[in-house]
């Protein structure tokens, strides 16, 4: 999440922080495989500089994920990450559960709009 978007996720937290039970910060997904026969830490650095990072998961009381996508605008960088996430964690599956992708912002255009809803993406406005 970039320096910018934070009062956004701030907004955003401020009305659902009760709905979930744990948030991850930049969890990385990638189809890649880490190397092997190094050290744990090679490893989690390897896959943090290769990986895509969501900006947040959050883990819902009632047992759900939501993937979270923050952003001041919501754009074509917004519907190509939530394309993109959703389908890696459709492969990767890293966490039990329903999960849902969301893309948090302050606005979105009709056409972005349009495409994440198309992508079974949840947008969510923040004033």
């Amino acid at each position: 999440m970039l320096e910018r978007e934070t009062p956004v996720w701030w907004r955003y937290l401020d009305r659902h922080m009760g709905e979930y039970e744990r948030i991850y910060y930049a969890l990385a997904l990638t189809l890649k495989e880490p190397p092997t026969g190094v050290p744990e830490a090679v490893a989690r650095g390897w896959m943090h500089s290769v990986a895509k990072r969501i900006d947040a998961v959050g883990v819902r009381k009632d047992g759900g994920v939501d993937l979270v996508e923050v952003t001041t605008s919501a754009g074509l960088r917004a519907v190509g990450q939530a394309a993109t996430y959703s389908e890696l964690w459709r492969l990767l599956r890293p966490l039990p559960g329903r999960w849902r992708m969301l893309v948090v912002c302050e606005y979105a255009d009709e056409d972005v709009r349009y495409m994440l809803e198309k992508l079974g993406a949840k947008l969510v406005l923040v004033p």
